[in-house]
């Protein structure tokens, strides 16, 4: 075997027989012990480059503790040739990048667009009902597809539940039960003049947001896992960090904008008379929306560079 550095870059040579016996450990723990396993490099295979332990301080190697590097595809060792790869599977990175759109990225726009931009469309109709409405559904449309593909892909990658499983993977779980919940609650949504509009409006808005914030922590500890590589690791976590932060900022903006326009009633309080109002005052108003309209697409440009960002979390480390 030998090594050598050029250019910033590590060379490593060696050589070994076609066909090779090895040990594998399925678990550190498990009481079987390690397995012999038989290498034969005349078909082709997919290589990768682990860090790990090794069995009870043995030279037999046990699983690796950090995310591979994986050929992009089996490698034919008769052929001279570059083989190129990455961390994650096409299906991780497919699961990743869906989640993240949903989750930081369509979900996010919802729940300020649904709240704070009604006013902003007037009374603007499509298909009978407001845009406002409208805009909303097909949002909220968008992230529950993107999540249910995300959950799909992953739970294909695995092959199922593993016994392994980390808390990411049931909060994801929680996640993908709660937006169904979500579709549903869509589904028996009541007309504006029923009794029950109030109840249905606040169990919609908090199962929203709840599942919202489930949604977030679930993001940070995909980050956290024990597989995910230490610059990926510290680039995705402080990416989503960010985001958070900066929703929670915006969403306090937006609900203080909301209630510097609204009205504030005065009355008459002199004793022995019946209390009537008497003035109605606009702390502040925004007659153009132009204020309104600036806020949207500077919180759009937040939410939008923050996804991106993620994105490359997951698709170049």
């Amino acid at each position: 075997m030998a090594t050598a550095e050029k250019d910033g870059k590590i060379y490593c040579r060696f050589s070994r027989p076609k066909s090779l016996a090895s040990m594998k450990v399925e678990e550190e723990d498990d009481p079987s012990g390690p397995t012999e396993i038989t290498i034969d490099l005349s078909s082709g295979k997919v290589i990768f480059i682990a860090v790990g332990k090794t069995y009870n301080g043995g030279n037999d190697l046990a699983e690796h503790v950090e995310a591979p590097v994986l050929s992009s595809g089996k490698v034919d060792f008769s052929q001279f040739k570059v083989a190129r790869g990455t961390t994650m599977t096409l299906l991780t990175q497919l699961h990743g990048v869906a989640m993240v759109l949903a989750w930081m990225l369509f979900v996010s726009f919802a729940t300020v667009e649904g709240r704070y931009f009604r006013e902003g469309f007037g009374s603007k109709m499509v298909c009978g009902l407001k845009l406002w409405f409208q805009m909303h559904r097909v949002v909220t449309m968008i992230a529950g597809i993107l999540t249910a593909a995300g959950f799909i892909l992953i739970f294909v990658k695995v092959k199922g539940l593993s016994k392994n499983a980390q808390a990411h993977t049931y909060i994801g779980i929680i996640v993908m039960a709660a937006t169904c919940g979500q579709i549903f609650l869509g589904l028996i949504r009541p007309d504006a003049t029923a009794g029950w509009r109030p109840k249905f409006n606040w169990a919609h808005r908090l199962l929203g947001k709840a599942t919202h914030i489930l949604a977030a922590a679930d993001l940070i500890l995909a980050f956290r896992l024990p597989m995910v590589s230490p610059e990926m690791r510290h680039f995705g976590t402080t990416v989503v960090a960010v985001w958070i932060s900066v929703q929670v900022v915006w969403e306090v903006t937006f609900e203080v904008n909301k209630y510097l326009q609204s009205k504030s009633p005065k009355v008459d309080s002199i004793p022995g008379k019946e209390e009537t109002k008497i003035e109605e005052k606009v702390i502040w108003k925004d007659p153009n929306g132009r204020l309104q309209l600036i806020l949207c697409i500077l919180f759009v440009l937040t939410i939008v560079s923050c996804s991106v960002a993620t994105l490359c979390a997951i698709l170049i480390f």
